[in-house]
């Protein structure tokens, strides 16, 4: 087979860590020196190797005397030129061209981290945790992703803790604080629950930032308790997002397209239908993309047969492929009627979507079944800050290089994704493998994400503690750590608690080879060893499953 000199265009700007080279001949080494100088791209507008056909990869190919000629053709196609090769051996060159679209104009997400840390830190003010992340480009948003076990407090009533993201020793203000709230107002609870709370922050700068984990007051609120961490992993994950505006479907990215809205102190006392001021206007840009929706915010439940649902919709209908988009929050004891004011995750893939504009709207209404007496919902909490982001998601994708226009060539960095869901599982098991499937994974050297979302309840008497998690190839994830999530529940004034809440569960794990991967979510004894008693997974709304291929630093 004739030997071949792949170039992408990166080498041609200044991303060269991004390059991906092979060449096997000294000529196709010496023709790739003359041409490694940057190029004025602007004069290579002609497209004489022009592309035809419906196909996502087109070739083209032509008689050509050196790579250079053959690169010359890569830019007149700069748009849709994924790669260009050369054969010295036959005077060939081929160009694969992408046929859907003109090119990308966003980078969808890149620079992907994962700190862990097993620790834990009782605090009432001040820094628990710093990392050190290197940003790569100054228009990109940092997306900050915290996931450990939270405590806001301990045996006191009508207290609060803010758990808060800095950079730099500053808090984001470009578009708003990233944060998890909570505040008790009765029952002296000792609740140290698994969860989770993401943001974006814009306006940094390309370099070494240094990312905290806070813990601070609520404005109105005196902190006593308040713990970050127990006896399970914590992480955090960083990424750098393009949340510029996107004009092209960019057909190789199988993630682009974000967009975070942000809604400071939002308060809302609703019952039923759509929450005013939580819908949001989004424009899909492809018609062969899922969407992924997320929710980070408070939604208040207290004791007394309370049940409530929160959901999304879609152009006013709610999602239907596969399942409904939606949460529930249920405290079922009527021997306790303190509210819990606690942020909480819905998030998941909504698809069969077509493309164009959607309005998202954010909505409460009734439980599933009509069996619970009392509703009086709130969403949302003063001094803190709601959001809801979305992305477009391609479901299956395999790895492909991107091309920019402006020029550079990159690897996509997420890829591969897909989702399992299941409705109303309603599983009571105590100490059982909950759900598992095969993923096949492409790539020997990327990483596993996992992202659990669904309803979860850890008893319904106090001093016992249940943990969920992940297993690969039955096996727990050791590099770099178990991807779990414990909840413990104890209060000093009642023996019955029975709270079943949405609860994310989510981490990266490296080391597994490509093939099939046997994926298991089980529940389990917690790490501490207290016992078990009569949980809940998956109750009367949908259960998702998300995992991907990621290139990540872990």
């Amino acid at each position: 087979m004739a030997s071949v000199l792949k170039i992408s265009l990166a080498l041609l700007l200044p991303l060269v860590a991004h390059a991906n080279i092979e060449y096997a001949t000294t000529h196709e080494m010496e023709e790739f020196a003359k041409f490694t100088e940057p190029v004025d791209l602007a004069g290579f507008t002609n497209d004489s190797c022009s592309a035809s056909g419906t196909e996502d990869n087109v070739v083209c190919q032509m008689n050509s005397t050196s790579f250079g000629n053959c690169q010359r053709q890569c830019h007149r196609n700069v748009h849709r030129c994924q790669t260009a090769k050369y054969s010295a051996n036959s005077n060939k060159c081929t160009v694969y061209l992408d046929n859907t679209t003109r090119g990308c104009d966003n980078l969808g997400v890149t620079n992907l981290r994962q700190y862990t840390r097993r620790y834990a830190d009782g605090r009432s003010s001040g820094e628990s945790w710093g990392v050190t992340y290197t940003k790569l480009y100054d228009f990109t948003g940092l997306r900050v992703r915290f996931a450990g076990n939270l405590r806001v407090s301990s045996g006191v009533n009508n207290h609060a803790a803010r758990f808060y993201v800095k950079f730099n020793g500053q808090e984001c203000s470009n578009p708003a604080t990233i944060e998890y709230v909570g505040k008790n107002d009765g029952n002296r609870r000792d609740e140290l629950k698994h969860d989770e709370f993401e943001g974006i922050c814009e306006g940094l700068a390309a370099g070494s930032i240094n990312i905290g984990i806070y813990t601070g007051n609520v404005p109105g609120y005196s902190v006593s308790g308040a713990h970050i961490g127990w006896d399970t992993a914590n992480r955090i994950l960083v990424e750098e997002v393009d949340t510029r505006p996107v004009q092209a479907p960019c057909a190789l990215l199988s993630l682009y397209n974000v967009k975070q809205y942000v809604f400071p102190s939002f308060t809302h006392e609703q019952d039923n239908g759509v929450i005013p001021g939580l819908d949001v206007s989004y424009e899909k840009v492809a018609s062969d993309s899922a969407l992924r929706v997320k929710w980070f915010g408070v939604l208040r439940g207290y004791q007394g047969n309370y049940c409530r649902r929160w959901f999304f919709t879609f152009n006013g209908v709610e999602c239907t492929s596969p399942f409904p988009l939606d949460g529930a929050v249920g405290f079922l004891h009527g021997n306790d009627a303190s509210p819990q004011y606690m942020f909480r995750t819905i998030e998941g893939i909504c698809e069969g979507l077509g493309k164009g504009p959607y309005t998202i709207q954010f909505n409460v209404g009734a439980c599933p079944t009509s069996s619970f007496s009392h509703h009086n919902a709130y969403t949302g909490f003063s001094n803190t800050v709601s959001r809801i982001i979305v992305e477009e998601v391609r479901l299956g994708r395999g790895e492909n290089q991107v091309i920019l226009n402006e020029g550079y060539k990159l690897t996509n960095s997420v890829f591969n994704v897909h989702h399992w869901n299941w409705y109303a599982v309603d599983s009571t098991d105590n100490n059982a493998e909950i759900k598992r499937f095969n993923y096949i994974k492409m790539s020997s050297s990327t990483i596993l994400r996992v992202t659990f979302n669904g309803v979860i309840r850890p008893a319904t008497s106090r001093g016992h503690c249940a943990r969920w998690f992940f297993k690969f190839n039955n096996n727990l994830c050791s590099n770099p750590a178990t991807i779990e999530g414990e909840w413990y529940e104890n209060s000093s004034d009642y023996a019955e608690l029975d709270k079943r809440v949405p609860t994310s569960v989510s981490g990266m794990c490296k080391g597994l080879n490509a093939g099939s991967v046997l994926v298991t979510f089980s529940i389990g004894q917690c790490n501490s060893g207290h016992g078990l008693h009569s949980t809940y997974t998956g109750w009367m709304t949908r259960m998702t499953i998300i995992v991907e291929e990621v290139h990540a630093e872990a």
